[in-house]
């Protein structure tokens, strides 16, 4: 069920060889998602996930560009993600 509460279709299934081999599309999945300009209002990858907490959060420079680089570890599972978005300049 859809969060309307309409039925939905399968459109894909996924199998993957490896571990990193998911993490990998996940990651790209998540990239091309941030670059569609036809639904910005849903949020951004840089959406805190549910069950989340920051644990570290500081601005870096990388290549005259001012990111911000933070660490945040799932409250379950205790798996870490670092995430680098930008701050500044042309690149937002």
């Amino acid at each position: 069920m859809s969060q309307s509460g309409l039925p939905t279709d399968v459109w894909a299934r996924l199998r993957f060889t490896s571990l990193e081999r998911l993490v990998l599309f996940h990651c790209t999945f998540l990239a091309l998602k941030a670059e569609d300009t036809e639904n910005r209002s849903r949020g951004t990858v840089d959406d805190l996930i549910h069950g989340e907490r920051e644990h570290f959060a500081h601005y870096i420079v990388d290549d005259q560009y001012e990111h911000v680089l933070r660490l945040f570890k799932d409250r379950d599972s205790g798996a870490v993600r670092l995430q680098a978005s930008v701050r500044s300049g042309d690149l937002r």
